[in-house]
């Protein structure tokens, strides 16, 4: 994590669309994990309820 330097392991064999951690990880219907998270959270705080992650 110091090293900014260093390669992950798999090395650059990723799809072209990926151009940062953010767009990474998608969910099974290709939308973007981190967008999804966020628009549940605002939704939480918006409604006044509690948000929840649970293991699907």
């Amino acid at each position: 994590m110091e090293d900014r330097t260093k390669t992950p392991p798999w090395g650059g064999n990723i799809s072209a669309d990926i151009t940062n951690l953010s767009n990474y990880f998608v969910s099974s219907t290709g939308r973007y994990l981190i967008d999804l998270l966020q628009e549940g959270l605002e939704a939480s705080r918006d409604e006044r309820r509690v948000a929840e992650i649970v293991q699907y």
